[in-house]
């Protein structure tokens, strides 16, 4: 899973570090898909100090040291630092020509013809590149995302339904106020939809209060701050 929360201070994105890949072997006649977890591969890249990508590898099967190559060849394109336009149409290209399936965010703060730097944030779906942090009129909106393999903190946070009898009755989402976050509650909020995300997938393993170590990038109109801790 990665968590973003994009507000008037900054953007933050986490993921965690461990990965899971899956082994098939065979045991009585079946074949049985055995989870590896694995601590230390790469889930953040910046370009140029401007743009921060945090990203997860879909595959689990095998890992393939050439995606951060190829994705890190993006610096080689211009000589200067191009526009969020112009860097996530090759960022694209990259992705489709290498055959990369990636859930990713790319967040920077960029500034046309010296004006205030806006920020821009762009959710990667496989192959599908598009920018979330505007609405239908082109306005900045502060938000949250998760993206998620499978839904876990979507079923806690966004609209459901719950059953009464022989009726189901829907349950408005719950909408944290992102345009009033600072910076620190940006990244206690990831490190709570990281750290719950993964309780949820061991719970029978784990305890909540377990250290689990998180990738984070924070990125403000004047710096990238990328980090590894235990939360």
């Amino acid at each position: 899973m990665i968590a973003s929360v994009f507000c008037p201070c900054g953007i933050v994105t986490a993921t965690s570090c461990l990965d899971t890949f899956f082994e098939p072997r065979e045991k009585d006649g079946d074949v049985i898909a055995y989870p590896i977890g694995i601590e230390g591969l790469p889930h953040l890249l910046t370009f140029w100090d401007t743009y921060a990508l945090v990203f997860k590898i879909i595959n689990q099967s095998s890992y393939d040291s050439s995606v951060s190559v190829s994705l890190s060849s993006l610096e080689s394109f211009w000589d200067d630092t191009p526009s969020p336009e112009e860097f996530i149409a090759s960022f694209k290209r990259v992705i489709t020509e290498n055959k990369i399936q990636l859930l990713g965010i790319v967040s920077t703060y960029y500034s046309k013809d010296g004006k205030r730097k806006i920020p821009y944030v762009y959710q990667v779906l496989g192959q599908d590149t598009r920018r979330i942090n505007i609405d239908n009129k082109g306005d900045i909106n502060y938000n949250c995302i998760c993206l998620e393999k499978e839904p876990i903190l979507g079923r806690l946070l966004k609209q459901v339904k719950l059953r009464n009898g022989d009726i189901w009755e829907d349950l408005a989402e719950c909408t944290p106020r992102y345009d009033l976050f600072s910076i620190s509650k940006s990244v206690d909020f990831c490190k709570f939809a990281i750290k719950t995300d993964h309780f949820i997938n061991n719970i029978t393993t784990t305890t909540y209060q377990a250290p689990i170590l998180i990738d984070m990038a924070v990125v403000t109109p004047n710096s990238i701050e990328i980090s590894q801790n235990k939360y």
